[in-house]
């Protein structure tokens, strides 16, 4: 219906109505300033900016948008000033690339992963995933290596995530 009152406006309308939604509904106005390269004007880390982006990536993901997740979350790594954050945000977009099918973009996110920065349960999952990535691109010996893999992140996961660890297993 959105899209059949707007192509029935004048192009004017259309723009008042695009920025009424803006308005009114936060993740419209990320996204918005997203697709603009609004939050590019920042100099440096915008810690304000890169919690509205994951905020979005959460709405996004929500609605299914898995890609568009996983791209919010990897511009609001790169605009946190925090190491340990910023990593696990970008843990957080590589398991939504993974889950788009956009291994590549996974596998480069979990290498810009500062994996000193994460909490046991980080270093499992970015572990976990980091073997998804590689028995899907069919990386060699990625079978051989999965098994001590997935036992190390059961280890690193047992005392606070005991679902995750029997997943890892």
């Amino acid at each position: 219906l959105h899209g059949v009152v707007q192509r029935d406006l004048p192009w004017r309308g259309r723009q008042q109505v695009v920025a009424a939604q803006h308005v009114r509904d936060p993740h419209h106005r990320v996204v918005h300033r997203v697709h603009q390269g609004v939050e590019r004007v920042a100099v440096g880390p915008d810690e304000d900016v890169a919690a509205q982006l994951e905020g979005s990536a959460g709405r996004a993901r929500e609605r299914g948008g898995f890609a568009a997740t996983a791209a919010a979350l990897a511009r609001a790594a790169e605009l946190t000033p925090d190491s340990a954050a910023r990593s696990r945000r970008l843990l957080a977009a590589a398991d939504a690339a993974i889950t788009a099918g956009s291994l590549l973009t996974a596998r480069t996110l979990l290498d810009r992963i500062d994996g000193a920065t994460l909490d046991e349960i980080g270093r499992g999952r970015m572990l976990l995933l980091s073997t998804d990535v590689e028995i899907q691109t069919g990386q060699p010996e990625a079978f051989a290596r999965a098994t001590a893999t997935c036992l190390r992140a059961a280890e690193l996961l047992a005392e606070r995530d005991r679902g995750g660890a029997e997943d890892a297993l």
